[in-house]
């Protein structure tokens, strides 16, 4: 599987919050993106490789010890990416 299954909602989402979808690390496909709070704090979204029935997990974590990770099996895609978005801004 990979990622355009998800593509076009991760990245309508992402525009709408003015925030920039990675793709590439070390020569390998991902999907990430780093938030900056107001006060410059950085945090990363990631998304796993969707199974073949389109499920996946969406991850944030602070950079150091916090994360949370959301499933597509109980919640809705776009609903687990702004899950994890929120929670990011409760962690500001």
């Amino acid at each position: 599987m990979n990622y355009s299954i998800v593509d076009s909602v991760l990245n309508e989402w992402a525009s709408k919050r003015g925030l920039r979808v990675q793709t590439k690390y070390q020569d390998v496909e991902v999907r990430s993106i780093d938030i900056i709070s107001p006060c410059g704090k950085r945090f990363q979204l990631w998304i796993d490789e969707p199974n073949s029935a389109g499920d996946t997990e969406v991850h944030i974590w602070d950079m150091k010890k916090k994360r949370m990770d959301f499933s597509t099996f109980d919640i809705p895609f776009k609903d687990a990416l702004e899950f994890a978005y929120q929670q990011a801004n409760e962690w500001f």
